[in-house]
């Protein structure tokens, strides 16, 4: 189009009917020209695109590329399989962390991203050993030997994800491994299913047992339950933090 040329051809001494005809002409001719769009194949861009301040619309869908690095404040783009903004400040704010939403994103209400709930354990129920209740702030604990035993979970709503469980014992007397292992029940199941494990060994030393890298999402007239093991003599269970995401 930049290199066409238009020749309009004005009749001598034209009257003014046959001047705007002869104008006309030459409207329609710029028409027709600019009528057929440019088809993809004839396009090569090779700079930024500046649209002058105003919007995009009318997109199906944005597909990055993906970049070693992006500094332009109010970008947003991808590096590795992740997505990323950066602010008006420069700030970089990583939005994914393969595959979910990143633990540190919250949207404007603060409703999304990971919170903690701490509980004292209660004691639900004994399976071996005679566990009791400390009245001394310890929580859940057995007095003479290894016992497992089950505490309730924080009470969690439906539709959020579980993505750890963590378990707080205490000194104990001797050697001993301590475990925490999350149960899934559903209605009144006497035999609730195992979402995930983990233990430590250790001796006279407080433990930290973290069930870790769940997904488990709570589901209508689902329950959970933490199954607890002392491997210690004068062992305690002081307290049950889950770690989830609230969508």
């Amino acid at each position: 189009m930049p290199n066409d040329t238009f020749i309009i051809v004005i009749p001598p001494n034209a009257g003014g009917g046959a001047y705007a005809t002869a104008i006309n002409d030459a409207i329609a001719e710029i028409r027709t020209k600019l009528t057929p769009k440019v088809p993809t194949s004839a396009l090569n861009i090779d700079a930024d695109l500046d649209c002058e301040n105003h919007r995009v619309s009318d997109v199906k869908s944005l597909v990055l590329t993906a970049q070693s690095s992006e500094t332009t404040p109010f970008s947003h783009y991808a590096r590795g399989v992740d997505h990323y903004v950066r602010d008006g400040a420069g700030n970089e704010i990583r939005l994914t962390a393969s595959g979910v939403l990143n633990a540190g994103v919250t949207d404007l209400n603060g409703a999304h991203g990971t919170r903690f709930k701490q509980i004292l354990p209660a004691l639900l129920g004994i399976n071996t050993g005679t566990p009791i209740n400390y009245t001394n702030g310890r929580g859940v604990g057995s007095a003479a030997g290894a016992a497992v035993f089950y505490c309730a979970l924080p009470e969690l709503r439906r539709g959020d994800r579980i993505l750890s469980v963590i378990g707080t014992f205490g000194t104990g007397v001797g050697v001993g491994t301590s475990a925490i292992t999350l149960k899934r029940c559903i209605g009144d199941n006497i035999a609730p299913a195992t979402v995930g494990t983990a233990s430590s060994g250790s001796t006279g030393q407080p433990i930290t047992v973290t069930i870790s890298a769940l997904t488990e999402t709570v589901a209508s007239g689902v329950s959970y339950v933490l199954e607890v093991a002392t491997g210690r003599a004068q062992d305690s269970f002081s307290c049950i933090t889950v770690e989830y995401d609230h969508p």
